[in-house]
């Protein structure tokens, strides 16, 4: 986490005295993980969309609400939060290890590219998905959120090191693009 060096250098022994201080306050916070200082939280803005994706079957004017959503880092997320204790998150989250936070970047990115190319692939046209399409568009498009909020989960309580690799980004658009070639030949 944080540089430390022996105790004959004042300016280290402040950084751990605010090493040690964040500490505590994490530590007595049950939504920020003592282990990565990172917080489940930010799960809620992909958990949003698969809300969202489950209504949608039997109400396709809810597209109109999911193109609406857009991508949010882990900053804005918590800025835009009410959360009362967003600060402390934040600050929180600058003092994680950088493999996690790097790590849970990249799992975000991911879903926020499977996230949009499910919009675009939503509508024909400009028109809804038939029911049958949309179905094994939001079936394919929620699984592989799942997958990914799952990995997530992990590095936000357990660290990068817990998920075993690195996020598997052609996986980004083969589901997609299998999701949009059934929907293509449905169409033709």
């Amino acid at each position: 986490m944080a540089l430390r060096a022996n105790n004959s250098n004042e300016a280290y022994c402040k950084i751990d005295q605010c090493f040690d201080e964040l500490h505590s306050r994490v530590n007595a916070n049950r939504s920020i993980s003592a282990t990565t200082y990172l917080a489940t939280d930010y799960l809620n803005h992909f958990n949003e969309v698969i809300m969202l994706l489950d209504i949608i079957i039997d109400m396709p004017d809810m597209l109109d609400e999911l193109a609406d959503w857009q991508p949010k880092s882990y900053i804005n997320h918590f800025k835009e939060s009410s959360l009362s204790d967003q600060d402390l998150i934040i600050e929180a989250y600058y003092a994680a290890d950088a493999v996690d936070r790097d790590m849970l970047t990249a799992i975000s990115l991911e879903m926020d590219q499977i996230i949009k190319n499910s919009i675009i692939a939503s509508t024909h046209e400009g028109e809804p998905l038939d029911e049958i399409s949309l179905t094994m568009l939001v079936s394919t498009t929620t699984e592989k959120l799942h997958e990914r909020i799952n990995l997530a989960s992990g590095v936000i309580n357990n660290g990068a090191a817990s998920v075993g690799k690195k996020p598997d980004t052609s996986l980004v658009h083969t589901s997609i693009n299998d999701t949009q070639a059934t929907a293509d030949i449905l169409f033709d």
